[in-house]
């Protein structure tokens, strides 16, 4: 009889320790055919910005491109990219790209971000 009062603990804290991350859907008026999945950290990869509805690779990468656009500005003005690397983590296929962004004031003062994207439902895809 003492085992259902500790199992009931033990159920109670395994269930509540079960948070799913919020993620935002998001759409842009430069890409009206791809959703943004965001989640709530998007510079760690278990936050990473899923983009769906890309038919392939360089629909894909575009995409990147134009949620980059719509987050940081014009590219080679107010931002702009430095590298990427690509991983494959838990199953999943990544793309980190590293941006220098310029100060809206300063152009001289910037600062480097990289951004984690979910490239696995069409990486590779013609």
């Amino acid at each position: 009889m003492k085992i259902a009062p500790i199992l009931m603990l033990f159920i109670f804290f395994s269930c509540s320790a079960q948070k799913t991350k919020k993620k935002d859907i998001l759409t842009i008026p430069n890409a009206p055919e791809i959703v943004y999945e965001v989640g709530s950290d998007e510079k760690m990869f278990e936050g990473a910005i899923k983009i769906k509805f890309a038919k392939n690779s360089k629909e894909g990468f575009e995409a990147e491109t134009k949620y980059l656009e719509y987050k940081y500005g014009i590219i080679n003005v107010d931002w702009k990219p430095f590298g990427s690397d690509f991983y494959k983590i838990k199953g999943k296929q990544y793309n980190f790209i590293h941006i220098q962004v310029f100060d809206k004031e300063d152009k001289t003062k910037e600062d480097f971000k990289t951004i984690y994207f979910d490239i696995t439902d069409w990486f590779g895809k013609q």
